[in-house]
Parts: structure tokens; C-alpha cells; sequence
């Protein structure tokens, strides 16, 4: 059971921080086209691209901490 919980937690871990990679990605370049269009501060993609950025590492970041305290805990029994 825990096994099939750690690789459940893993590949969560490996989908949020490529999600959090592409969203990294997409608030980039949403920051360099308002940069090249010189649209001050009229749209809010880049930072609502920046936010889920964050979230999905934090998240990604949290998945791979409980399958590593999960690992540990089992190893010691």
C-alpha cells in the first residue's frame, strides 16, 4: 500500500512541477510581450501565470516531501 502511495506521490510531484515549468514558461514570455508592446500594467496573465507558477512548485515541492517522510517512516519499521 505505501508503495503504490509513493509512486502515486512521485509522479503528482513530476505533473506539478512541469505544470509549475510551463506556467514558469508562459508568465515569461507574457512579461516580455507586455515589455515589447510597452502595455504597462493593463493585463494581469503574467501575474496570474507567476501565482499558479508558484502554487504548482509549492505543491510539487510538497508531494515529493511526503513520499520522502513516507519512505523514511517505512524503512524504519
Amino acid at each position: 500500500m505505501k508503495k503504490s502511495i509513493s509512486a502515486l506521490l512521485k509522479t503528482l510531484g513530476v505533473i506539478f512541477i512541469s505544470l509549475a515549468l510551463v506556467m514558469g514558461w508562459a508568465s515569461f514570455n507574457s512579461f516580455i510581450e507586455r515589455i515589447n508592446n510597452g502595455s504597462g500594467l493593463m493585463f494581469a496573465d503574467a501575474e496570474i501565470f507567476l501565482v499558479l507558477t508558484l502554487f504548482f512548485l509549492f505543491i510539487g515541492i510538497v508531494c515529493f516531501w511526503i513520499e520522502r517522510k513516507l519512505k523514511k517512516t517505512d524503512s524504519h519499521n
